[in-house]
């Protein structure tokens, strides 16, 4: 770990003092004395002990063999997965094969030709403008109330 901590220490010199413009050579000669000054350093404070003594854990009356799962411990025989095509046992005059079918999709052109027919239905007398009816449902509603 201090072998690591002295090296990121050292790149990171190394980028910082070529970003502010020194010359190749000397951001890297620095960057290694810095780095390892930085691991001299660490490898001289001594590693502490843990703080809290931990017990040691004791298996009681079991023995390793018994800890060791083998096919004998299965609950079952071993599950099969069983893939079904549920679309290949539909009809031919199903909805659900035919919203997938790609033979059924219009094409863009035809798409093209649906939208245009709707709009022009739109703006002309085929579809009548309801608002003022809706409006005045809505007023005398309004007034029914009162």
């Amino acid at each position: 770990m201090d072998a690591i901590a002295s090296a990121i220490l050292g790149l990171a010199l190394f980028v910082a003092l070529e970003k502010m413009g020194f010359d190749l050579a000397l951001a890297a000669a620095i960057a290694l004395i810095s780095g390892g000054l930085a691991w001299r350093v660490l490898c001289a404070i001594p590693a502490e002990s843990p703080r809290f003594a931990m017990p040691e854990f004791a298996i009681s009356g079991l023995t390793e063999e018994e800890l060791v799962l083998t096919d004998g411990d299965r609950i079952g025989p071993p599950a099969e997965l069983v893939l079904d095509d549920i679309a290949a046992h539909v009809g031919c005059g199903s909805r659900v094969v035919r919203l997938f079918d790609a033979s059924a999709m219009p094409t863009a052109g035809e798409l093209g030709a649906r939208i245009d027919r709707h709009l022009h239905l739109q703006g002309s007398a085929g579809v009548a403008d309801a608002s003022q009816e809706l409006f005045d449902a809505l007023a005398q509603l309004r007034r029914s109330l009162r």
